[in-house]
């Protein structure tokens, strides 16, 4: 996982990201009423995965990996917990099919005071949390508080 540089949008696709997110609230939107309109949202989604390719150094790479294809736009804080984050822009990552159907998923696990225990690149730079030992990415400020100091991704 490396440092992302989140770009600004171009203001009418800010715009259209700001009336979804609207009509959203207007209609209180629960996580799968946000899904239904991300899904069909298809211009937008395109819009995005350009900006979040532009954002990937180099080869369009998966933000959790670093391996695989970014093809997917992954909500960093998911739908099931944030529906009126389905279509803000500071909630979208570039990821590889496999990490956001297979491995994170739902998942956004936090801490007993409700903050994220997920490295969110595009605002703070990985390497302060996290290593790679023996392959494993392992968390510089929890390895002691853990009973198996591995942390995988995705636990």
């Amino acid at each position: 996982m490396i440092r992302l540089h989140r770009l600004a949008l171009p203001p009418e696709l800010a715009e259209q990201l700001r009336d979804r997110t609207k009509r959203l609230r207007e209609k209180q939107a629960v996580g799968s009423a946000a899904r239904t309109d991300w899904k069909a949202a298809k211009g937008i989604r395109g819009q995005l995965t350009h900006h979040l390719t532009e954002m990937a150094t180099g080869i369009r790479r998966c933000m959790y990996c670093g391996d695989g294809l970014g093809t997917d736009i992954d909500h960093f804080e998911p739908l099931a917990e944030a529906p009126l984050r389905a279509f803000d822009w500071l909630n979208h990552l570039l990821a590889c099919s496999h990490c956001n159907s297979h491995q994170k998923r739902e998942s956004f696990p936090r801490d007993e005071d409700g903050t994220t225990l997920l490295v969110d690149p595009s605002a703070e730079d990985p390497y302060e949390h996290l290593e790679l030992a023996d392959r494993v990415l392992r968390g510089r400020e929890v390895v002691d508080a853990l009973a198996d100091p591995a942390l995988h991704l995705w636990s």
